[in-house]
């Protein structure tokens, strides 16, 4: 009887990154939330063994300067990243 060494490699799907919020101008009085909780792992679809983890970033098209006019920047809670649109900088262009 004749054997053979198979190797197998899993390979990890990539993570489907989904967000929604405001596009567009935004009035200063609004409140903006970004929500990246409809975001996934394919390999562990209800999110069981690894929940994920969020990291929020906002790059001004002034960068480096800061997108925020304080250190205020709201609320990060998970997948949810909600602050007054007050707190940007008025007359630039952000990308989350």
């Amino acid at each position: 009887m004749a054997t053979a060494d198979v190797t197998v490699t899993a390979l990890a799907s990539p993570l489907v990154a989904l967000l929604s919020g405001p596009a567009g101008d935004v009035k200063t009085t609004s409140t903006i939330t970004l929500d990246a909780t409809a975001s996934r792992d394919p390999d562990d679809p209800k999110s069981t063994s690894n929940p994920l983890t969020f990291t929020w970033e906002c790059i001004s098209d002034a960068y480096p300067a800061a997108c925020f006019s304080s250190a205020d920047q709201g609320t990060q809670l998970g997948g949810l990243w909600t602050f007054p649109a007050n707190l940007l900088t008025v007359n630039s262009m952000y990308t989350f």
